[in-house]
């Protein structure tokens, strides 16, 4: 039998999830944003700005660009109310939670744990960055609602090398809580130049993370639905085209890398190495719950895999 997250008809759609605007801390307006977004081939995008819910149909293009709604929550941590977390929130469809431009205040443990609670139901759920909060896999596994955590977030690896959240993926994973993983931008757009627009500069935080669907159609709903069901792959830079478990091995496909490492709930299964590797055929120890893949370019940039459950 064939197992794999991907849906076997669709297409493939490139986009970030995580960017703030000047409706929060970000520093460009949303159109600003948009149109950066879309000039470099992204497909979708969020702008999911601290506390306050925003949808921008009017940036909608059919066949070309969608928006997804959403924000991120600010939210208190149950068993560790002291430290911060962060929640980005996506509506899976037109039938929104929230008004345009409502703002939250979440100031208890208790009152987050009803937020997620509540809002599970007709919305994605993200857990952002725990690694830059400063939080470990106990604080996480009995979260309610949450669909996905951030596996890698650019302007926390890129700023502070706090943004690379594997480990943290993988403990939960061993213990049994089913996440799917995303890799963001969480762009402020911060160093605005006195010459231009700060995406030249090396602080630049936008266009580094970015997850990529395999969706039924170029729609919110479908996006909402590759996500929900696992059905993309995060990324810095390479491709994910393939990658499945048949008759006890794993076969993957990608663009052209220098490593392909499959790995397990007992850590490492097995890689190839290489130059301008684009498949690998992978056996499987035979006692891994699940396993998943990363795919690594001649540069460091990593695409990683979604967990197939076997």
């Amino acid at each position: 039998m064939k197992l794999t997250t991907f849906i076997e008809e669709g297409i493939w759609l490139k986009g970030n999830l995580h960017t703030h605007t000047t409706n929060s801390d970000g520093e460009l307006p949303p159109e600003r944003v948009v149109h950066e977004y879309r000039e470099r081939g992204y497909q979708f995008l969020c702008l999911s700005d601290h506390d306050i819910f925003t949808a921008y149909p009017q940036f909608n293009e059919e066949g070309r660009f969608v928006m997804i709604p959403g924000f991120e929550a600010s939210l208190r941590n149950e068993k560790t109310p002291e430290k911060g977390m962060h929640v980005n929130v996506f509506c899976r469809n037109g039938d929104y939670d929230f008004a345009q431009d409502e703002t939250f205040e979440i100031r208890t443990s208790q009152e987050s744990m009803e937020f997620l609670k509540k809002h599970a139901k007709n919305n994605i759920l993200v857990l952002n960055h725990p690694y830059w909060n400063a939080l470990e896999w106990e604080e996480i596994i009995d979260l309610p609602g949450i669909t996905c955590m951030e596996i890698y977030n650019h302007a926390s690896e890129w700023l502070d090398l706090l943004g690379n959240d594997v480990r943290e993926w993988d403990a939960l994973l061993r213990k049994g809580r089913k996440l799917w993983g995303l890799a963001t931008d969480d762009s402020h757009n911060g160093y605005v130049h006195r010459d231009g627009w700060p995406f030249h500069l090396i602080e630049n935080d936008s266009f580094g993370g970015f997850i990529v669907v395999k969706a039924k159609a170029f729609t919110h709903e479908a996006i909402i639905e590759a996500i929900d069901t696992g059905s993309f792959y995060s990324s810095m830079g390479p491709e994910i085209h393939d990658f499945y478990v048949e008759n006890g091995e794993a076969m993957i496909k990608c663009s052209p890398c220098e490593r392909i490492c499959l790995m397990g709930n007992r850590g490492k299964v097995m890689r190839a190495l290489g130059v301008d590797l684009m498949e690998a055929r992978i056996p499987l120890k035979g006692q891994e719950t699940y396993v998943r893949v990363a795919c690594v370019d001649k540069y460091g940039k990593i695409a990683y895999s979604n967990p197939i459950f076997l």
